[in-house]
């Protein structure tokens, strides 16, 4: 238990870790796997930036439920939260089990190092190029995402994107510039663009938001991010929500949806209330973790709920 709560703190994920038995993993057949040496996906620099090798290859491996005859797998693409990488989310979060539990395939790509040698996605202005290096990981992930799209164990209609902090930013970048290539999102813990950023999205996406009310590092109330006067200033959830239930057109109002649920071994109590907005070309909902910190979002109840929110549409 001493290991693996080590090595919680390394992902910086501290919420209900729960042991289970070792699943049997089956990796999907997958041409990103079996390419030797792997090429990575470099998109054109900006002007005056320097291009990076930014999606790690050994991250790219697809992993997940064995497939059966005539099923295609849905596939999840985890993003990870700044300083941490797709492989420790997999091991930390146990994403072999719960991938196998749940019945899908999924990526961890993991991002360039900053100069404090944090890996990181580049989500736009709020979150989390903070040396403005300017790597443009919308056009990885999309490049990342196509190439997936010709694997003939994948759903190429079921591709879904589920990421924590700096990956919940990135989550929804993905949605305002490539909303055709996402069934749906959860953001856990992270923000989306702020009121000066562009987001037209193609179309209308699924969007679950996960938060904790005592979140102190992307404020629920919103302030800097990490708390630190000289990064980002950060919009409200509720403000962040509004923005959502605008894109997808909602023509009502949030309100919760049932009782509040106990998805969080570490809180005392049903800590977990849905609420969501009414007349939406597709759903904007909320579940707020009360009491929850930044880490709590990742806690093995939560996440399994959450996966599976976005596996059903």
């Amino acid at each position: 238990m001493a290991r693996t709560m080590a090595l919680w703190m390394l992902v910086g994920l501290l919420g209900g870790c729960r042991r289970e038995p070792e699943p049997r993993l089956v990796t999907v057949p997958s041409t990103l796997a079996s390419a030797t040496p792997h090429t990575l996906i470099k998109p054109p620099a900006a002007s005056g930036t320097a291009t990076h090798e930014t999606l790690l290859p050994e991250s790219l491996a697809l992993r997940g439920a064995a497939g059966s005859p005539g099923r295609r797998l849905p596939l999840i693409v985890f993003l990870h939260g700044l300083g941490a990488s797709g492989e420790l989310a997999r091991t930390a979060l146990r994403l072999d089990a719960l991938a196998q539990k749940l019945g899908f395939a999924y990526v961890a790509p993991t991002g360039p190092k900053d100069s404090h040698g944090r890996s990181y996605f580049n989500a736009g202005l709020r979150c989390c190029d903070l040396d403005a290096a300017r790597p443009n990981h919308v056009a990885e992930l999309s490049a990342l995402l196509e190439r997936l799209k010709t694997n003939p164990t994948l759903d190429a209609t079921r591709f879904y994107l589920a990421g924590f902090s700096n990956g919940g930013f990135m989550a929804d970048r993905m949605i305002c510039d490539r909303a055709e290539l996402i069934a749906a999102t959860v953001n856990i813990a992270g923000m989306g663009p702020g009121s000066d950023e562009l987001c037209s999205p193609a179309r209308a996406v699924p969007r679950l938001k996960v938060h904790g009310d005592a979140d102190q590092s992307v404020p629920f109330t919103g302030g800097h991010l990490l708390g630190q006067a000289s990064l980002p200033n950060l919009d409200s959830v509720e403000s962040d929500q509004a923005r959502w239930a605008r894109r997808n057109q909602c023509s009502g109002v949030s309100r919760p949806q049932g009782a509040a649920r106990d998805l969080v071994a570490s809180l005392p109590g049903a800590e977990t209330q849905s609420s969501g907005y009414s007349g939406c070309r597709q759903p904007v909902e909320l579940w707020t973790i009360q009491g929850g910190k930044h880490m709590t979002g990742n806690s093995t109840g939560l996440l399994e709920a959450a996966i599976g929110w976005v596996l059903a549409h």
